[in-house]
């Protein structure tokens, strides 16, 4: 699944990834956040987390129990997000071209570590995850801000 999340300046996009991103990692999935503004804040990340853990219900705060000291939460979420640079747009197509290749030969590796299907016409019974869980760029729009020449790009927006 795809989802763009778009809107005015200062009207909480990165705030939402942020805490997508924290809420994944929480349930102890793979998140990779492509960051191209220098908006990911470890410490938010942190903070947004521990408001699923104590305030929350559902899932993300189950899924956390134990997790209850600032410190270990931070290296847990640090374990399960990891955080890539992008300058320009050839830099995150490079990181994207990266992933898929690394995704499909961990796809292969798993099919060799399954002992392949053997010649027999059938599918194991669920899919496996490979992979991020998560992934995030946050901003595509300020990457191809620098492409578009005059237009000034601010948080999202192109005037």
């Amino acid at each position: 699944m795809v989802v763009e999340v778009a809107g005015e300046t200062a009207s909480g996009k990165t705030q939402l990834c942020l805490l997508a991103a924290a809420a994944a990692a929480l349930q102890g999935h793979e998140v990779m956040f492509v960051d191209t503004t220098g908006s990911f804040k470890p410490d938010r990340v942190v903070q947004l987390a521990e408001g699923l853990v104590t305030g929350g219900s559902g899932s993300a705060a189950a899924g956390a129990a134990g997790r209850h000291d600032p410190a270990e939460l931070a290296q847990h979420l640090g374990g399960c997000i990891h955080v890539h640079r992008a300058a320009n747009v050839f830099e995150l197509l490079t990181f994207l071209d990266r992933l898929d290749v690394s995704l499909q030969v961990q796809q292969l590796q798993q099919a060799a570590a399954d002992g392949g299907a053997g010649g027999m016409d059938w599918a194991p019974a669920g899919p496996r995850l490979l992979g991020p869980r998560l992934l995030v760029v946050d901003s595509v729009s300020a990457l191809l801000s620098t492409l578009l020449g005059n237009a000034q790009h601010t948080q999202g927006r192109f005037r």
